[in-house]
């Protein structure tokens, strides 16, 4: 969606005579953001691991887990470090024993 409005955006620079495209300084700007986000999205487990670790079968607790294990992953990236597989194998049990499961 970003993508689409900087495109237009782009477009109509382009078309102002002079021409003042600042647009792709602009998208270097939301790239570098965006970078720790979608690093941040990254896990060092997936759902296959969620099921094993938790003796869970496939369905939307293995979502939730995942989701879970993503915003921990956030905070710890805040902190400067990376999630490691033990780091998301601790925090899948604990939370799976503190939703009483």
């Amino acid at each position: 969606m970003v993508g689409a409005i900087l495109d237009m955006a782009e477009s109509d620079q382009l078309g102002s005579i002079p021409s003042a495209n600042t647009i792709p300084d602009l998208r270097r700007e939301i790239d570098a953001l965006m970078a720790p986000v979608e690093k941040a999205e990254e896990l060092p487990v997936d759902g296959k691991d969620v099921i094993r670790i938790l003796g869970i079968k496939p369905g939307p607790k293995v979502g939730e887990a995942l989701q879970v294990l993503k915003d921990k992953k956030f905070d710890i990236s805040l902190r400067g470090r990376e999630m490691t597989k033990d780091d998301a194998e601790r925090i899948l049990v604990e939370w799976f024993k503190e939703a009483g499961q």
